[in-house]
């Protein structure tokens, strides 16, 4: 992995993307706000999210939880209490809370979705927690189906704007090219995540974007295929028109 210097290289996702609108209002946030509508396919892989037992473990009195107006968190505390005893996977896949809370799972699913559906909006934070060894293994399964995908030989990764208003960030690079294989480790000794991936040739972007719980991933038919199969990945194949802001409505 090695810095790039000319960042005209991420010109033409700047200027293909979609303007984002403009108003008073919450923003609505396109797939074509992120991604340039000009691929075939489009994929939102969905983040990977644990088990949190530490309010089960370390559990507040009753009075306690009067005095803090704690909710009991029904039915996600049941749930995650039944998974422990039945020795399930710490991984929680956003289809399951779907089911669990009658959220519809369709494109655009975030998970403000899951909080309008419990009685405490922290009830996520107290049950679900992100995993850190889960998003290495989400990395290592994307890696794993955009080598499919042609046009691998240089590949540019750059960090996004938000994350170098940091101090400690300012005057690092940005902007950088290396191999698929590289990402994760880089990513890791970084403890920062890329913005956007994507070739020399263009064939696929890859985007994560700060404010979402998602990644979204554009490229041909045989991509889409490849990660919607992928066992470790969950996906849900979305479009250019697909809102994948927390303020989209729930259909």
């Amino acid at each position: 992995m090695r810095p790039e210097t000319d960042q005209t290289a991420f010109d033409w996702i700047c200027s293909d993307r979609a303007e984002k609108q403009s108003g008073p209002a919450p923003k609505a946030v396109f797939v074509s706000n992120l991604i340039p509508p000009i691929f075939k396919t489009y994929v939102e892989v969905l983040h990977w999210t644990d088990a949190c037992y530490s309010d089960i473990d370390n559990p507040l009195s009753p009075s306690e939880n009067s005095i803090l107006k704690i909710t009991p968190c029904e039915p996600l505390r049941s749930f995650i209490q039944h998974r422990r005893a039945q020795s399930l996977p710490n991984r929680i896949r956003w289809s399951e809370l779907a089911e669990l809370l009658g959220v519809p799972f369709v494109p655009g699913i975030c998970s403000e979705w899951f909080r309008n559906k419990l009685s405490d909006p922290w009830c996520l934070s107290r049950f679900l927690c992100g995993s850190i060894e889960g998003r290495k293994e989400e990395c290592a399964a994307l890696v794993s189906s955009l080598k499919q995908a042609d046009g691998n030989d240089e590949v540019f990764f750059r960090f996004s704007d938000i994350q170098f208003y940091v101090p400690a960030l300012q005057n690092q690079p940005q902007l950088f090219t290396g191999h698929l294989d590289e990402v994760c480790g880089f990513q890791q000794s970084r403890h920062l995540e890329f913005e956007y991936w994507w070739p020399a040739d263009r064939c696929w972007c890859v985007c994560s974007n700060d404010d979402l719980l998602v990644t979204l991933v554009a490229g041909d038919e045989r991509l889409a295929s490849n990660l919607l199969a992928n066992d470790i990945l969950e996906c849900i194949q979305v479009t250019p028109h697909t809102r994948v802001d927390p303020f989209a409505p729930i259909p």
